[in-house]
């Protein structure tokens, strides 16, 4: 996923991120406990979560001006975006018996 769809994520989910009672949902004729916020965090893509950092952030944002969500908010996201996928691709790259060799060597130091 490029930075830009990843983004798109996020601003679909900071538009109905509410941490009040009112965002609570019945569905199948019981109360879901989650906020709508916790709902869309919790619909994210593991990477995007992470960059997030929690439900409670989308909802800070959503209560923050559109204009700042559109320019502070997304430039940040996506250099964190693109720095946590340039590190991913870095990770990638290590072949199995280099991971593997560093593992050994890792559980040697600790024991």
């Amino acid at each position: 996923m490029t930075e830009l769809e990843a983004w798109a994520l996020v601003r679909r989910a900071i538009c109905d991120a509410s941490m009040g009672q009112e965002s609570r949902l019945f569905m199948n004729g019981m109360m879901d406990d989650r906020t709508s916020a916790e709902r869309n965090y919790e619909a994210l893509p593991e990477t995007v979560r992470r960059l997030i950092g929690s439900a409670s952030q989308l909802s800070a944002w959503a209560d923050l001006e559109q204009d700042d969500v559109e320019t502070v908010i997304q430039s940040n996201f996506m250099r964190s975006y693109r720095a946590r996928a340039a590190q991913e691709r870095d990770e990638k790259a290590i072949p199995e018996a280099v991971k593997t060799l560093f593992g050994s060597i890792t559980k040697q130091l600790e024991g």
